[in-house]
């Protein structure tokens, strides 16, 4: 009894822990650990009926699940699932395995399978510029079909409607005073995810704002941009993507910004991101002709009403890139110089399916 013990071991790049001998016989024993990338074994209990194993440092959303076998020259594919969870938005992922004391020793790795990313699926546009009602608002038809859906929308105007001093209409509004612009797909308020300077306006004058909404309503239904309490002259630009096998637990990452008043031609973020991430890059700009995206990214929605090719107008510019290891950068070059304002969103990706449990005769 006085040589059991557990160990965690590093295999193919993810951190498993190891159980030699009855369980019965393990409690109390000694760990010895070997972390790899983030991911390891926090706490271990072990009682006469059963083992319970936290691990730490996981993707939120991902699958986490227990596998066991009495041989550990058997290739890990064929080891038998005994338990699955998924890792909660800390990151941790607890794991209960019932053990008959009576059968051989066994071995159990708890794996952390990692989501699949986002992938892009549609996207709608709108740009205008005039005066009157019209001109402060549109109703972007968009169609939301697939699993694991995520739509994001970004805004982008010339004028606020009313100046940042002002007294907010609704000073009620759970979130800082919005200056009477309202945006809603299928009557249902997006969340909104950064509020930042346009191209007009100077320092603070939130004319550029993303949103989100998870699980948006299926079918065809409308986007809504308008400002209720403004109906002036105005350009507007709204541009929307949709996302499929996007997390629906915790759907963003982090979020980042390059904005500034001064003229420039280009702009660059650099975010945190996994290999199960999407990067949605999106661009206030005022320019007919565009710039260059980064390398990796794809063109995926150009907001732009084209009236004014020389002064340019509230525009819009929507790319994506895959997550890297690590960190990832977009950016935009080789503009015309002028306010080019970017904003970075990290999507996660859905973890996939739990596998079916498979009830090893170890545990009987």
């Amino acid at each position: 009894m006085g040589n059991q013990m557990f160990v965690l071991v590093h295999i193919a790049s993810t951190v498993r822990f190891l159980c030699f001998g009855v369980l019965a016989l393990c409690c109390g024993r000694g760990i010895v650990a070997a972390q790899s990338s983030g991911l390891l074994i926090s706490s271990v209990t072990a009682s006469e009926s059963g083992l319970t194993m936290i691990g730490s440092g996981g993707i939120p959303g991902a699958v986490c699940y227990v596998v066991s076998s009495p041989n550990l020259g058997l290739p890990v594919s064929l080891w038998a699932e005994v338990s699955t969870n998924v890792f909660a938005l800390d990151g941790t992922c607890t794991s209960s395995v019932p053990i008959d004391v009576g059968l051989p020793s066994s071995f159990f790795l708890i794996v952390g399978e990692a989501p699949s990313p986002p992938g892009f699926a549609a996207e709608s546009h709108s740009a205008t510029d005039g005066a009157g009602p019209e001109f402060d608002g549109t109703n972007l038809l968009v169609t939301v079909s697939g699993a694991n859906t995520l739509l994001i929308a970004a805004w982008h105007a010339e004028y606020l409607g009313f100046l940042p001093d002002d007294p907010c209409p609704d000073p009620g509004d759970p979130f800082p005073c919005p200056y009477g612009w309202r945006v809603e797909y299928a009557g249902v308020p997006g969340t909104v995810i950064t509020d930042t300077n346009g191209y007009s306006g100077g320092d603070g004058n939130r004319c550029f704002r993303t949103y989100y909404w998870v699980n948006p309503p299926p079918g065809e239904n409308f986007l809504l941009v308008t400002n209720d309490f403004y109906d002036g002259p105005n350009e507007l630009a709204v541009s929307a993507i949709l996302l499929t096998n996007a997390s629906q637990t915790t759907s963003l990452g982090v979020t980042g910004l390059d904005v500034s008043t001064a003229n420039r031609t280009g702009e660059s973020e650099t975010v945190t991101t996994t290999t199960s991430d999407l990067v949605v890059h999106i661009i206030a700009d005022r320019f007919y002709v565009l710039g260059t995206l980064g390398s990796g990214e794809t063109s995926r929605s150009v907001a732009q009403e084209g009236h004014h090719p020389t002064s340019g107008d509230a525009s819009l510019w929507i790319s994506t890139k895959p997550g890297e290891s690590g960190s990832t950068t977009v950016s935009s070059t080789n503009w015309a110089s002028g306010v080019i304002n970017g904003v970075v969103i990290v999507v996660r990706g859905s973890a996939p399916d739990a596998p079916t449990p498979i009830i090893s005769h170890i545990l009987r």
